[in-house]
């Protein structure tokens, strides 16, 4: 498996004094694969444990749902011009 490049990772939802409260919120983590961007939802204490998490386990990744759409309509477009 290839290696996940260009982590970033952020809060799912928006900081409340609830969330604030919790040792662990929802975080999103964003990358690169083989040049296909990947995201992944993974419960962290900040957004370094949840890279953390997901570089331990890069199975986590999953094709970002505006790439494959994007893909999709690619193919698409290139099979109704044949």
């Amino acid at each position: 498996m290839s290696e996940v490049t260009g982590l970033c990772a952020y809060t799912a939802q928006s900081n409340t004094p609830e969330t604030d409260m919790q040792e662990f919120v929802m975080h999103i983590v964003e990358g690169t694969m083989d040049g296909i961007k990947v995201e992944c939802r993974v419960n962290a204490r900040d957004p370094m444990d949840a890279i953390e998490k997901v570089r331990k386990h890069p199975q986590l990744f999953k094709p970002k749902k505006e790439w494959i759409w994007a893909y999709s309509k690619k193919v698409l477009k290139r099979e109704l011009q044949i």
